[in-house]
């Protein structure tokens, strides 16, 4: 469970840390190459949006919780400037890659919207996405997330696929 600095974010040198910890973590230990996920909530959200964009052959599944993809004004893009907005370019390179997004509704820090927009440019790409919105939640909608055993569950029966 890498953790970002204050001040940092997932594209700089500590989304490279975790990429090298996965990596060594692959060496040193006996692993299924075929299931290894990126999660993440919050900044850690917005950070799997960016690794999951760069090095999605990597992973068999996603779950995002309260993470953003649109800018914000102390954190960089997500993704390279190009057609389409940044939702689209990012559903486009993970239109394979099982995804369960999960955003409470009364979230003060990350607006729900960026999570709406993400599954719908998910969606309509016939990605394999699953848009969960808590009613009522706030920002902490990763203790239900977490908690769920029906995501937990699912998370563990995917299996990366070549495309």
């Amino acid at each position: 469970m890498p953790q970002a600095p204050l001040e940092s974010f997932w594209g700089g040198p500590p989304g490279g840390a975790a990429l090298a910890a996965l990596d060594r973590t692959c060496q040193e230990f006996t692993t299924d190459r075929e299931r290894i996920y990126l999660t993440g909530l919050s900044m850690g959200g917005h950070g799997s949006w960016m690794l999951g964009y760069h090095h999605h052959e990597r992973f068999a599944a996603m779950i995002v919780i309260c993470g953003f993809v649109g800018d914000r004004p102390t954190r960089p893009s997500t993704v390279p400037s190009g057609p389409g907005t940044p939702y689209e370019r990012v559903a486009e390179r993970l239109r394979n890659v099982p995804i369960w997004i999960v955003h409470g509704e009364a979230d003060a820090a990350v607006p729900v919207d960026e999570s709406r927009k993400m599954a719908a440019a998910l969606l309509a790409r016939g990605a394999p996405a699953q848009y969960t919105e808590l009613p009522g939640t706030g920002h902490d909608s990763w203790t239900a997330a977490y908690g769920s055993e029906a995501i937990v569950r699912w998370m563990f029966e995917q299996r990366r696929i070549d495309a």
